[in-house]
């Protein structure tokens, strides 16, 4: 089969792509390039994910671009995009960056979605007083969308408190949805739903028939649940509190009786008293919890004169003058098994009935309101009805969103694209692409490429590999809460006083000034200069440290014979006197001026020495190895400086951020003095120096030093 040539094709077919940094990108500019979009090879494309989180564009383009909503847009969703929106318009041409303006002409009938649209904007004509005919804006659209989601009813199924136009209504939506709960709402809050509203009115019922089996009348002033009346209920919380322990106080009884040894153990737990920390009030309350309410008696007879646990002491009064008058018609000094046994069988049917009590949540309302709720019919019918309603109104506001989403993609996806398709905008200085930041302003430099990180460690080890030196700047608006972090890479001239915890202020895309710190570093070389300079200043810090160390022996050695020596003369001017000392003390300061001489002797006698020795080599000799020196130092760091220079990669920057990326975006050096860059001073601007650029400084001695070599030693 024979391969097609180019000029088989028309020009409106063909491909048009830019080199840009070793790697082709294709040219996007018009709907129909959007089209050419579709039947690329992702494998052509310059990305094929990217986390939203890093994408600075419209968060609701972003939403109905990511329709997984997995926080990630591929390429399969772009492409739905793209064709989505070609499928609906007939007339292509408000599909330009920025265009937030829908023409209703251009919208296709012939979809089932278009036909949705072209309703919507026929409603939004007769509802909203919007000229018939006119251009749709987005802002008209989201003025729209306010109104209707402001109702409480935008959502189907799902209604909100806000809808209800009576204060009854509301009320009894906020007691569905603090009791039984509620549906999520786009808006963040809860709504109520069918099944919510069934739940509540379900759980009142129950609720009502459980304490209808307690209800007294004038009648009858009790009965067998409430056996003692209206006070049942009361007496029943009184004794709840103390019975669990008066069962405990038996049961040690019938235990210390059975086996003494109990008793003796029960004694020595007491024992432990005096081990308790009594300036730790949680460790005391907890003994007192767990300690009996009276300590038992061999006779199982509960004695209210004898001592009582002070944590239940109150309860146990209570339980004593309230409840035993009752159920023993006399306020027992002592209670008996039999008299606790005959308590409990009174309480017995109550006790019955209240364990029995429904699993709901209604019981927090008052009685008044549950059985207001259980009557009013009319109050229910009218929140059906707004469930109801919701239904349509969801079907408004889902066709005025597909107005939205259509006006978005027409304004958005172009742009888009070239920040995920191509990337032309990255080498472009005039432009951004839509994963740039802002610019960081630190050290005197602006520093224009910035990309936001998720995860900083796994970014790291991305960086480390794309040859680049990266900052990584923590962003905060107000000191000491930060917003995100970035990534910066130093592209051009030196390092400067770049270090950790460095501060300056950073300008994002939006127009404001936050505050920036240095968090992190990943150390590459930055530019030619750099590189060729650092040998030398590694040689000059050593030479530095070499010097400071003979200084410092030197310093010690002086210090050391200026003490020995004055120790001598101390103790010679002890064991002799008067012109004896004199002489041997200038014998001694003779001395030490002598070897400073022979010292001053020796430095001279080396210095005249290398002289001679230069001064026999000639100049040319001295010159050629010097600059043999310089080269053999300079031509391996400069090849090693310019393999790695000319490797920096931009797309780890990228790739450490969550990003797909299938071509290698090699770093240009029109790009690398555009991301970091010094900004000249005004052109009007008095007092300013001329500054030569370094490197004129550091190349100007070594031409110099060849011209001389290649003229001494050119033959004849």
């Amino acid at each position: 089969m024979k391969t097609p040539t180019l000029a088989a094709f028309s020009r409106s077919e063909w491909f048009h792509f830019e080199r840009y940094g070793h790697s082709y990108h294709l040219i996007i500019e018009h709907a129909d390039d959007l089209s050419r979009i579709l039947k690329l090879d992702e494998a052509h494309w310059v990305a094929t994910n990217a986390p939203i989180a890093t994408i600075n564009a419209d968060p609701e383009f972003l939403k109905w671009l990511d329709s997984d909503q997995d926080g990630h847009i591929r390429s399969e969703e772009v492409k739905q995009a793209i064709a989505w929106m070609t499928g609906l318009l007939q007339d292509r041409s408000g599909i330009r960056p920025g265009n937030t303006t829908l023409d209703p002409g251009a919208v296709s009938p012939d979809s089932r979605e278009g036909r949705r649209i072209t309703s919507s904007i026929k409603k939004m004509y007769r509802h909203h007083a919007i000229p018939k005919n006119s251009l749709i804006t987005l802002e008209m659209v989201r003025e729209i969308e306010n109104i209707e989601e402001e109702g409480g009813i935008d959502t189907a199924g799902v209604v909100l408190p806000t809808a209800a136009e009576d204060e009854h209504s509301r009320e009894f939506l906020e007691d569905i949805l603090a009791t039984v709960g509620g549906a999520p709402h786009p808006s963040g809050a809860k709504g109520v739903t069918n099944a919510h509203l069934d739940q509540f009115l379900k759980e009142l019922k129950e609720y009502s028939a459980w304490k209808t089996q307690i209800h007294l009348s004038e009648d009858q002033p009790s009965s067998p649940i409430m056996i003692f009346g209206k006070d049942t209920p009361e007496l029943h919380t009184i004794l709840s509190r103390v019975r669990k322990k008066l069962d405990q106080f038996f049961i040690l009884c019938d235990a210390i009786q059975v086996s003494p040894i109990l008793a003796e153990q029960l004694h020595q737990k007491a024992s432990l008293l005096s081990e308790l920390d009594l300036s730790d009030s949680e460790a005391v309350t907890a003994f007192l919890v767990e300690a009996p309410i009276v300590w038992p008696a061999t006779d199982s007879m509960l004695d209210f004169e004898t001592t009582m646990n002070p944590y239940y002491e109150d309860a146990l009064r209570q339980f004593q003058t309230r409840v035993l008058p009752l159920v023993l018609e006399e306020v027992p000094t002592t209670l008996s098994p039999a008299q606790w046994r005959l308590v409990k069988e009174r309480f017995k049917v109550y006790q019955e009935w209240f364990e029995s009590k429904p699993q709901v949540s209604v019981d927090s309302l008052s009685d008044e309101k549950r059985e207001h709720y259980l009557t009013s019919e009319t109050l229910i019918e009218n929140i059906r009805q707004l469930i109801q309603e919701s239904y349509k109104t969801a079907f408004v506001l889902d066709n005025l969103r597909l107005v939205e989403k259509l006006i978005l993609y027409q304004a958005h996806l172009i742009s888009f694209v070239n920040s995920f398709v191509s990337f032309p905008h990255l080498y472009n200085p005039k432009t951004r692409a839509l994963f740039e930041m802002g610019t960081l302003i630190m050290d005197g430099r602006h520093f224009t490429l910035s990309v936001k990180v998720p995860n900083r460690e796994q970014h790291v080890t991305f960086s480390t590999e794309s040859n680049m030196f990266v900052l990584y700047v923590e962003i905060s608006e107000k000191e000491g809460v930060p917003l995100y972090e970035i990534a910066v890479p130093v592209t051009s001239g030196v390092r400067g006083n770049l270090q950790v915890n460095k501060r300056g202020i950073f300008q994002d895309i939006h127009g404001r000034n936050l505050h920036a710190k240095v968090v992190q570093i990943v150390e590459n070389p930055i530019s030619f200069l750099e590189a060729l300079s650092a040998p030398f200043k590694r040689l000059g810090r050593a030479i530095t440290a070499k010097l400071d160390e003979i200084s410092s022996k030197a310093e010690q050695n002086l210090q050391a014979f200026s003490a020995e020596t004055m120790t001598n003369v101390s103790t010679e001017l002890k064991k002799i006197g008067g012109t004896a000392t004199a002489q041997r003390h200038r014998q001694s300061t003779g001395g030490l001026l002598a070897g400073g001489s022979i010292a001053i002797a020796a430095l001279s006698s080396s210095f005249a020495f290398i002289t001679k020795t230069f001064s026999g080599l000639g100049w040319s000799v001295i010159f050629g190895g010097l600059l043999a020196g310089i080269l053999a130092v300079m031509l391996p760091t400069s090849i090693v400086a310019y393999l790695k220079l000319s490797k920096r990669d931009l797309s780890c920057i990228l790739e450490g951020a969550g990003w797909g990326l299938n071509a290698r975006m090699q770093l240009t050096h029109k790009q690398a003095v555009t991301f970091t860059m010094t900004p000249p001073y005004p052109l009007n601007s008095r007092g300013i120096a001329l500054h030569r650029r370094r490197w004129f400084w550091l190349a100007a001695p070594l031409l110099l030093l060849i011209a001389w070599f290649v003229y001494a030693y050119w033959p004849e």
